[in-house]
């Protein structure tokens, strides 16, 4: 049982990490961001600096489909 606990908290921590590094490369569209979800610039900032200790899965989760939107995107394939 705790192996799979570790498991999980590894696997979130990656997700986290996986998040905080594309945003970081997204830096210029922070904005964009802002007006297509829920997400503040504040809560951005943040959380791409490591400031925030939990950052929510429900964040996490808007900020991955706005991400998989954009790496879908029609051209940003290319970027």
């Amino acid at each position: 049982m705790i192996k799979i606990a570790i498991c999980g908290y590894m696997s979130a921590m990656s997700r986290t990490e996986r998040l905080r590094e594309a945003l970081k490369s997204r830096r210029g569209e922070y904005a964009d961001i802002v007006a297509a979800t829920s997400l503040s610039y504040w809560w951005l900032s943040k959380f791409a600096r490591g400031v925030i200790a939990d950052p929510g899965a429900s964040k996490l989760d808007e900020l991955e489909q706005w991400l998989d939107q954009k790496a879908n995107a029609p051209g940003e394939a290319a970027a």
